[in-house]
Order: structure tokens, then C-alpha cells, then sequence
């Protein structure tokens, strides 16, 4: 199928004035002036099931009453199965806050149920019911269920004190949640100081949905009290989300898009590092990391190539992880799996809930390719890739039935937000000043628990500088080769920005 010359006739509609669309399962265009000529009728009607399965996507909107139970597609019952499992992936959406001043313990509940009141999410469970893993909403659910932890009374020396509210904030995230998706934890340590901490299980909720909980929970603690955060037009809610992947996945639209993958993942081989002469560890097994240092001037000069290259800074550090595996494994033909947010839907933006997605980036890195054309390919691949986006859990079902391994480091990427509430205060004669601030919460060592898995990379881009760290099973693959590809990449980034016609040499070290 020819893919680019679908989303080339896509793309030469719209300038000519063209819209183009589908509808229950047609191909739906109209001329916004004059008339369609003939030859581009024609073409289109050749073209017609390639472009209703271009055109076929997920549609997201606010429904008329809200879904009580909504079920998950078979393949959710992976990553549901694989939180269960893990602890530390379950429980690694949350944040904790500290709060001075003139606040009290009502001011605190009563904005915790405002954000239970607005968010889906926060009234709901996930379970099994008659075998379907299944969204459920408590509507009559309006207040939060609030865990409240009174020390102010308590005879504490300050080391001791600041030790209990570490303690209480630690078994407040990290403790089972039973049949619940989330869980708020409000300690008072004074009648001008409240600690709050809220963790929401990383099955529906992801770090997008993080930061818009806690900018909704800053906002509801500095406005006056009796003010309503739900006076605002209420957001794409999660279950809405759901119902529109459900639709969408019942369409063309994902048949369409397997297609491309099979052809493209096929004969796909695994990529990992080598692997150590040690006997597997069956289950959950800790990960070391590997930082990576990229200082401000580096960070600075990086910006400059892309813009000199007119690709995003992104595509910049996956071209360099691909030429590292190219020098640490010796091989060409190369996967990896890039972590989206899966927001490309203006609508999606203010969505608390889970909308991440992964997608695999072929790429391959041939001997005597340039660095600039190597980081154009690459930019290529990955638009591309998130055009045809599909839900994780089905391309991985699907690959599997042909055989091709999804065995491939994951790519991480992710400007660094900046810490929700921090230093926030509010000068309302009402509620007098608050500050707010994060707390840092220690987290259980990094586990893996999913085979398919080869290594993480992780970079956390703040513009001024940046964080990379590359994540491995110390039992599993071979230490020297985590450092020989953490080398390799630090030295790619510095030729990118240096000589970008340079010959990417595969294989020299």
C-alpha cells in the first residue's frame, strides 16, 4: 500500500480547497469554492478505501449523559495485569505538596472535592465484571475519599516530626489501593502547615493528568473557598475518551493502520544489548540507570542544529540513540519504541486519564549516511509513526501473530514541567497568603516486569538543560554495553552539532 501517497492526496486537497472526510464508513468530499474537477474526482475514487482509512479517526467528544461501565478492549488487560504486578509502575502518578499559611483543614477537603467532583477518574474503579475488564464510575460519588492524618497535637523534636510526615507520605502512595483507582492523603502538622499527597493508579491516569490534578488543586487552595472550580465548562471527562477509542476502533480507521504496521514492522529483528551468561529472573526485577550528562552550552547548541536542520530538538536525541545502538549492537536495521502522550486531539489536552500510546520507529542506519540526513530520516520515521498511531497493546497482539519481536529499547521524551504549585501564594483578604510547595518523594527502586522490554531512555528537557539516563536489567544484559551505548550517544549529539555532514560510520567506536 502507499502510504505516502495517500497523505500526499490528503494534503494536496486541502490546498486546492478540498475537504475530505469520513463518514460511516464512506468517503465523504466537498469543494469549498467552485467544483471538484473531473481528473481529481477520479483520483480520489481511485484511491477511495486507501483515504476512508487515512481519514478515519478517533472522535472525541462530550456525550449527552454520562457512561456509568465502559469496557476495555481485550488487549487493555496486558497493561492491567502488568500494574498489578508492579508496584512501582502502579503507583508512579503522584505527587505530594506542602502548604503554609492561613489555610484549614475544611479550605483543604473542600478543594480535594471540587477535583473529585470534576474528573471522571477520581469517582471511579477498574475490575473484572463477568471476565471484561471494565471502567466504572460511582456518580453518586461526590465527595473525595480523603485519608486525614492529624500530628499537630503530637510532642515531635523537628527530625522526628519531618520523619513521621515522610513515613505517613510513603505508605500514603506506595499502600494497596484495594478496589479504588486513586487516593488522597491530607496530614496536618500545624493550623498553618498541611501536607497533601495524591497518587492515581497508572492504569488511567498518566503524568499529563498529574500535572492538570495538581494545577486544578493549586487553583481551588488560592481562590476564595465558596468560589466553584466547577463553574468552568467541564473538560473531555475519561470515559469519554473511552467511548471514542471503543468507536473508533470498531471502524476502518486501525484495520488501515495494522496494515502499514505489518509491512513495515515485518522481518523486524529484536534489539537489546547482550545479554549477561546469568539464568533469567522470572518476574519483577530491579533496573539500574546510567546517567548521562548534557550540559546547558550542549543543550543550547543542540537547539541550534534543529532549527538549522528544521526538525524538533526531539528528533535530534533519537537520532543519536539510533547511532549509539548502531555502534553498541554492530548492526543496521534497528526499532525503537517511542513513548507518546497520545494528545495529538486538541480535545485530549485537559483529559485526566490515561491517553499514552507507544509506537515502534524503524530506521535504518546505513554506512556513509550523514548525520543531517540520518536526523532527517529519523524525523521522517517518527512522523510518520505517530500519523498511524494505534493502541500499543493491539500492534503488539498483532505483531506477535506474525512472529516479529517487540523486543526494542523504549524512547522517552518529555519537556520538564515545572513543579506543580511551587512557590504559589495567594493574597486574598478571604484566605489570607498560602504557599505552596512540592515535596520530593522518595520512590522503591525502578522494576521491569514486561519481557518485551530492552532498556529505557529517558530525556527530561527543561530548554536550559537537560537529563538523560538510560535504564537496564543489570541481570539481563551486559553492563559494559549500557556504558559503551551511553559513550556513543554523547559523542553523536557532539558531532550532530559540530559537523552534521559527517559520515555516521557504523560500527567504529
Amino acid at each position: 500500500m502507499h502510504y505516502r501517497e495517500t497523505r500526499a492526496l490528503v494534503r494536496e486537497a486541502a490546498r486546492e480547497g478540498i475537504l475530505l472526510w469520513a463518514e460511516n464508513g464512506q468517503l465523504r468530499y466537498r469543494a469549498q469554492k467552485g467544483n471538484i474537477p473531473d481528473a481529481f474526482r477520479s483520483r480520489l475514487q481511485s484511491r477511495k478505501s486507501d483515504l476512508i482509512g487515512e481519514l478515519s479517526l478517533p472522535d472525541f467528544r462530550k456525550r449527552a449523559s454520562a457512561a456509568k461501565v465502559i469496557q476495555y478492549p481485550p488487549y487493555s488487560i496486558d497493561f492491567w495485569l502488568e500494574n498489578q504486578g508492579n508496584p512501582s509502575l502502579r503507583h508512579a502518578v503522584h505527587f505530594a505538596i506542602r502548604l503554609f499559611g492561613d489555610v484549614s483543614l475544611q479550605q483543604v477537603l473542600s478543594a480535594l472535592n471540587r477535583l473529585t467532583a470534576r474528573y471522571d477518574v477520581l469517582r471511579s474503579r477498574v475490575n473484572l465484571q463477568d471476565g471484561v475488564l471494565s471502567f466504572i464510575v460511582d456518580p453518586a460519588q461526590i465527595l473525595s475519599p480523603t485519608d486525614v492524618v492529624d500530628i499537630s497535637e503530637r510532642s515531635f523534636s523537628d527530625p522526628e516530626r519531618s520523619a513521621q510526615v515522610e513515613s505517613l507520605i510513603q505508605r500514603g502512595i506506595y499502600a494497596p489501593f484495594g478496589d479504588k483507582v486513586h487516593r488522597e492523603l491530607v496530614i496536618k502538622v500545624s493550623d498553618r502547615e498541611y501536607v497533601i499527597a495524591i497518587v492515581v493508579d497508572h492504569f488511567v491516569a498518566d503524568a499529563v493528568s498529574l500535572d492538570i490534578i495538581a494545577r486544578g488543586l493549586t487553583t481551588a487552595l488560592c481562590d476564595n473557598p465558596s468560589s466553584e472550580l466547577v463553574s468552568d465548562t467541564a473538560p473531555l471527562q475519561y470515559s469519554d475518551y473511552l467511548l471514542g477509542m471503543n468507536e473508533w476502533l470498531m471502524g476502518e480507521g486501525p484495520a488501515y493502520r495494522l496494515k502499514y504496521w505489518r509491512a513495515k514492522m515485518a522481518g523486524a529483528p529484536p534489539v537489546h544489548f547482550p545479554r549477561t551468561d546469568e539464568t533469567p529472573i522470572l518476574g519483577t526485577t530491579n533496573l539500574d540507570t546510567v546517567p548521562v550528562r548534557v550540559g546547558a552550552p550542549l543543550r543550547a547548541r543542540i537547539a541550534d542544529a534543529a532549527a538549522a536542520a528544521r526538525v524538533p530538538v526531539m528528533a535530534v536525541f533519537l537520532a543519536a540513540s539510533f547511532v549509539a545502538l548502531a555502534r553498541t549492537l554492530r548492526r543496521e536495521d534497528l526499532v525503537i519504541i517511542i513513548v507518546h502522550s497520545g494528545r495529538n486531539h486538541p480535545a485530549l489536552l485537559q483529559v485526566v486519564g490515561l491517553t499514552v500510546n507507544c509506537f515502534p520507529v524503524r530506521v535504518t542506519v546505513r554506512p556513509g549516511i550523514s548525520y543531517s540526513e540520518l536526523v532527517r530520516n529519523v524525523n521522517d520515521a517518527y512522523n510518520l509513526g505517530n500519523g498511524y498511531q494505534i493502541p500499543w497493546g493491539l500492534l503488539m497482539r498483532s505483531l506477535g501473530e506474525l512472529d516479529v519481536s517487540c523486543v526494542a529499547p523504549i524512547f522517552n521524551y518529555w519537556p520538564a514541567d515545572p513543579q506543580p504549585g511551587r512557590n504559589r501564594s495567594s493574597g486574598s483578604p478571604d484566605a489570607g497568603a498560602v504557599e505552596i510547595c512540592r515535596i520530593p518523594v522518595e520512590r522503591p527502586p525502578d522494576t521491569n516486569s514486561v519481557e518485551w522490554k530492552s532498556h529505557v531512555i529517558n530525556v527530561i528537557d527543561s530548554a536550559a538543560d537537560l537529563h538523560v539516563n538510560v535504564k537496564y536489567e543489570p541481570a539481563k544484559y551486559q553492563a559494559t554495553a549500557v556504558h559503551d551505548f551511553a559513550d556513543a550517544f554523547i559523542r553523536s549529539i557532539e558531532v550532530i552539532v559540530q559537523d552534521p555532514t559527517r559520515p555516521v560510520g557504523v560500527g567504529a567506536r
